[in-house]
């Protein structure tokens, strides 16, 4: 028996091949034939009856045929479905006894940053604790955390990574714990025409009709903790497209004075852990000054040690 793996949805599936019924009406076949020539050309008995007979008294056909036969085992998750290579793919998805899913979900938005934060956090992270990529921007984090939530059931997320700072309330190298996160650049308009969707009427997510404080608009709360230890910012900005310069960093201020840094993915991510019900917290380092694409300036690695570093020490303090 030959098995062969292949990914379908969230399942796993294993395509067995093992022996066909047409393997055993084979034989059936080959004796009629046999049958009938014997009618029509009498004479010895035919070839095709001799072998159809000796078939039949072997305990296993010489010539077997096979067909596919597909098993789905949905408590076993697919790691290639989920988009993991073999050389990352998740202990929870790959062992082969059943083991809880992880407590703690930290996503990364890119490959550069989770190998600098990953390694970092493997030291002292708890051991029920998972670090995946999110994908950049808005609509990758929407649509990789909405398919991490539903895969692992984490009990939180974390998202970690690197942000600009839209003024100097915040310094460049350390990191910051979000109460709150917006979205900029979804709406109508551009420059100094555009107006949030949430100022237009259009909730990104309508709810519960008979709930209206269900409904999500420019602003979500990230899930409140209360540490004297843990640097705390009251907004973060998710934007669509990075500040180019310092007018674009005025006009964000503008329509959201109380954010003190922007990036990319915040908002989608906070967005997909509130339709699953999921707590989330935002931490970022601050690698940049919002507008300033020199990235000679930038300091990326401090960023990602302090927001690894704030990382553990909130995991300690969720515990």
């Amino acid at each position: 028996m030959h098995a062969h793996h292949q990914c379908v949805g969230f399942k796993c599936a294993h395509t067995e091949v093992v022996p066909s019924s047409f393997g055993s009406a084979l034989p059936l076949v080959i004796g009629s034939l046999g049958m009938l020539e014997r009618r029509f050309r009498p004479g010895p008995f035919p070839r095709r009856a001799k072998i159809a007979a000796i078939w039949w008294l072997l305990p296993f056909p010489l010539f077997p045929s096979f067909s596919l036969k597909n098993s789905y085992n949905s408590s076993t998750l697919c790691p290639h479905e989920l988009g993991f290579s073999a050389a990352h793919e998740p202990a929870a998805l790959t062992r082969p006894d059943p083991l809880p899913m992880p407590r703690y979900l930290i996503v990364v938005p890119t490959d550069f940053e989770r190998r600098l934060v990953a390694p970092l956090l493997a030291v002292h992270a708890p051991v029920d604790t998972a670090v995946e990529l999110c994908g950049f921007g808005i609509a990758a984090a929407a649509a990789r955390t909405s398919q991490l939530i539903a895969a692992l059931r984490p009990e939180r997320v974390i998202l970690v990574g690197i942000a600009g700072r839209l003024d100097d309330r915040v310094a460049i190298g350390e990191a910051m714990l979000f109460d709150a996160v917006a979205c900029y650049g979804i709406g109508a308009g551009t420059g100094r025409r555009f107006i949030p969707a949430g100022a237009l009427g259009w909730p990104h997510w309508t709810g519960d009709p008979t709930d209206a404080a269900s409904a999500v608009g420019d602003v979500l709360p990230c899930a409140a903790l209360e540490q004297a230890d843990l640097l705390h910012a009251p907004l973060l900005l998710t934007v669509a497209a990075a500040a180019a310069d310092d007018e674009d960093v005025r006009l964000r201020k503008r329509l959201f004075p109380e954010a003190s840094a922007e990036e990319m993915e915040g908002f989608a991510v906070a967005l997909a852990c509130r339709l699953a019900n999921v707590p989330c917290q935002i931490v970022r380092g601050i690698s940049n000054t919002a507008g300033d694409r020199d990235t000679a300036n930038w300091k990326t690695k401090a960023a990602l040690e302090s927001a690894a570093d704030l990382t553990l020490r909130l995991l300690k303090a969720n515990r």
